[in-house]
């Protein structure tokens, strides 16, 4: 497969193409918890990050995966995005792929 090896990373099969772990990431509590408050929740019950990369084989791949899950770019369209979406192309035709890197949390929270 063309394009760059990813040392040390694990992969784990996608719909867009292969999930990689970057990091395991630590939450840290104080950042949400102001938040939290607002909302009545102030016992956190369980936690989680993750920060990690989605490779995309496809500029289409990548399209259809913002036109699906809107809150990612609330503004995006094709006509709009044009310029940027022709520039990943040329990433993926030179390097065969594209790591589009994302950040997870959950959070399980109680009123105590």
């Amino acid at each position: 497969m063309p394009g760059k090896p990813l040392e040390d990373r694990a992969q784990i099969p996608g719909n867009r193409g292969e999930r990689i772990s970057r990091r395991p990431a630590i939450f840290v509590d104080r950042r949400i918890q102001p938040t939290l408050r607002r909302v009545g929740l102030f016992l956190i019950i369980e936690q989680r990050e993750e920060v990690f990369a989605t490779r995309f084989y496809d500029v289409g791949a990548i399209v259809y995966y913002l036109e699906a899950v809107t809150w990612e770019i609330p503004d995006f369209s094709v006509d709009r995005y044009f310029d940027r979406l022709v520039e990943i192309d040329s990433l993926i035709q030179s390097d065969g792929y594209v790591d589009i890197p994302f950040h997870q949390f959950f959070i399980k929270a109680g009123r105590e």
